[in-house]
């Protein structure tokens, strides 16, 4: 029979087999908890065993784990005052109850809610702090107190584990700091080798200088081919060195400076120069130097780029040209934003006006900058004119029109104005810019011919209709002599009458035709109209055509009267029994389609094909009819060509562009 272990041989088992469940590696705390509570109820001979998680703040008490399976069992979560252990928690020591009910515990939240008649805890701290609690308990009240061996027991036990959490937290925050370590390890290599990378695949030059000595430690291909150099030829130079000649006495200490502070980008010395190399065998590169410090294999080094900006420095001498062209414009320009704004005068304001503008309008920059144009406008300006303008404004069409301005002086002047939106890069108009020209002169001149023209013609008609009167009166009076006179006379009057009703015709067939578009026309249906009228007019001539089945060309409406002018003038001048025929023949590889009217008449006269071919007179020779000028104008305005030649008759070519064709240029003054 073995003989009764002393208490003091349990208590120093059950301290050994502790410090033993904490030695363990490879357990986790849950199990270790598992394996203290356990072993606890079993040294203290209670029911139920629990480890805690305390936060006094918030005043919970959470169970982390429990030999129970209902009440206090893991997991499970109550308020710090419905607990034993806030006792032990307020007196930060081990609190013991041997007999709930003998020790006052009835009615307390923790009894009550819990039913537990013995109760021996204890804090469980990590660097002074609570963090929870070990706790055994019993439904049953015990025998006698918890012994000081007892009690001695929980204290261990709960020392155990702070200390097993300390360690814990610590191998913790050791494993995040290498995990941090490690990923700014792989940072600073990946950093390094996506800098070697760039250094080398990068368009500009870069090098890569010693901050404490000041000399180039490496440098890419593009540094090399900068500076007509191999890389390794770089390596152990200063920057300030690679400039040659002048520039390098001038500004080598003021590059070294620079790159020293590395700080910013350059591109002119103190002195204006600008910042260049001289390559060997090379014109010189205008450069851009930009320095900033980086780290590398735990270094400091100056990175210096180097970029080639000569085509930024001829796109800015471009756009001086271009500014110095719209300052220096003969017309007025403006740029209107096309934002419009709450204010009604300022929508549509002017963000820029040229010198010519302020010349034309007598406004300086200042007194109109952000107004909208119709500042100049006035009481005489045509509304529907304006209205015009703001409709295109509005649909963002270009728009041409002439408005009646006032300068700022109050002067009138006619303004041809010329607006045209201005589209960003995803189409949207963010402005205006217009042209302004003062076209005072020409349009009095024009308004003058105008009056001229019909006073002329009015005055004309009604004088020669009484000069044929009169003769006609005179006709019955004179002997034969003086009927020759008279019909001569007669006939210079009717060919006036004629001639004026003619400037009449065309005059309004030309202001029709100066607003309308070249489109496609059907030539061969067009001459055969108006061969069909031709031979209604003229039934003792001959009238033949050669025409294929159709044929378009690139023409205006009064295309037609000037056919039948060629006709006519052939009918009319060919004798009394003439033939007249016209062909058409389509384009041969050259897109031009031809129209020849011939005659078998004595022959176009010099001054009558001059202004055919060229469309103008000249001091010593005079056309007799207004006709072959207008067939002139009518051709040459849609890009086409009149030729005449005389043999046994008079050819006239018409030369005409086929719509159909790619035409690269107009077709050339000999129009074949």
């Amino acid at each position: 029979m073995s003989k009764p272990q002393s208490p003091t041989t349990t208590h120093d088992r059950s301290r050994e087999q502790l410090y033993d469940i904490i030695a363990q590696e490879g357990e986790s705390v849950a199990d270790k908890h598992r394996q203290i509570i356990e072993l606890g109820t079993e040294y203290l001979g209670v029911d139920l065993g629990f480890v805690s998680a305390i936060d006094t703040d918030a005043e919970k008490f959470e169970v982390l784990e429990s030999t129970a399976d209902d009440m206090l069992a893991t997991g499970a979560v109550y308020d710090l005052s419905q607990t034993y252990c806030r006792r032990c928690v307020e007196s930060d020591s081990v609190l013991a109850v041997a007999d709930a009910k003998t020790d006052g515990w009835v009615g307390d939240p923790a009894y009550e809610e819990h039913g537990l008649d013995c109760y021996l805890g204890t804090p469980i701290r990590v660097d002074g702090e609570l963090v929870g609690t070990i706790c055994f308990a019993d439904g049953a009240p015990r025998d006698a107190t918890f012994t000081p061996v007892e009690r001695a027991f929980v204290e261990l036990a709960a020392r155990l584990l702070g200390r097993e959490y300390e360690i814990r937290e610590y191998e913790r925050e050791l494993d995040d700091r290498k995990a941090r370590l490690d990923r700014r390890t792989a940072e600073l290599a990946a950093s390094e080798n996506k800098f070697k990378s760039l250094l080398a695949t990068a368009p500009d030059a870069i090098f890569v200088i010693d901050a404490e000595t000041g000399q180039i430690a490496e440098a890419n291909e593009a540094a090399g081919a900068l500076t007509g150099t191999d890389c390794e030829d770089l390596v152990g130079r200063e920057m300030g060195s690679l400039y040659s000649g002048e520039l390098h006495e001038r500004h080598r200490a003021e590059i070294e400076r620079f790159i020293r502070t590395a700080d910013g980008t350059l591109t002119h010395f103190d002195d204006g120069t600008g910042v260049y190399f001289d390559p060997p065998d090379s014109s010189r590169v205008p450069v851009e130097i930009s320095a900033s410090t980086v780290t590398l294999d735990g270094n400091q080094y100056i990175q210096s780029i180097v970029r080639d900006v000569t085509d930024r420095r001829e796109r800015q001498q471009e756009l001086r040209l271009k500014g110095r062209a719209i300052e220096d414009a003969p017309v007025g320009i403006t740029i209107a934003d096309a934002d419009p704004a709450t204010d009604d005068v300022q929508e549509n304001g002017l963000v820029y006006g040229n010198d010519r503008f302020e010349e034309l309008t007598g406004y300086d920059w200042e007194s109109i900058a952000g107004q909208n144009c119709r500042f100049l406008q006035g009481a005489r300006t045509d509304q529907d004119a304006v209205d015009e303008l703001g409709n295109h404004i509005a649909a963002n069409e270009p728009v041409r029109t002439e408005l009646l301005n006032y300068r700022r002086d109050g002067t009138p002047f006619w303004n041809e104005v010329s607006i045209s939106p201005v589209e960003n890069e995803a189409g949207e108009v963010t402005h205006y810019v217009g042209f302004q020209k003062d076209v005072t002169t020409r349009k009095r001149q024009s308004t003058l011919v105008d009056v001229l023209n019909r006073v002329l013609r009015h005055n004309l008609r009604n004088s020669m209709s009484v000069v044929l009167s009169r003769a006609n009166i005179l006709a019955e009076s004179v002997d034969a002599d003086g009927q020759s006179h008279l019909e001569s006379i007669l006939g210079r009057a009717h060919d006036l009458v004629d001639l004026s009703e003619r400037a009449r015709d065309i005059d309004q067939t030309m202001r029709w035709e100066t607003e309308a578009s070249p489109a496609p026309h059907d030539l061969v249906s067009l001459v055969t109209d108006v061969v069909d009228d031709l031979r209604a007019s003229y039934p003792e001539a001959t009238i033949e055509t050669s025409l294929p089945e159709t044929q378009s060309v690139k023409a205006k409406a009064a295309l037609r009267d000037a056919v039948r002018e060629l006709g006519e003038n052939a009918l009319k001048h060919s004798g009394p029994a003439p033939t007249v025929s016209f062909s058409v023949t389509p384009p041969d590889g050259d897109g031009v389609v031809r129209l020849t009217v011939a005659d078998d008449g004595p022959g176009l006269p010099r001054e009558e094909r001059t202004v055919l071919e060229r469309g103008y007179e000249t001091q010593l020779a005079h056309s007799s009819g207004l006709g072959l000028w207008f067939v002139n104008w009518v051709v040459t305005g849609v890009g086409g060509h009149v030729d005449a030649t005389v043999d046994d008759g008079t050819t006239v070519t018409v030369s005409l562009l086929d719509p159909d064709a790619d035409h690269g240029r107009e077709m050339s003054d000999s129009g074949s």
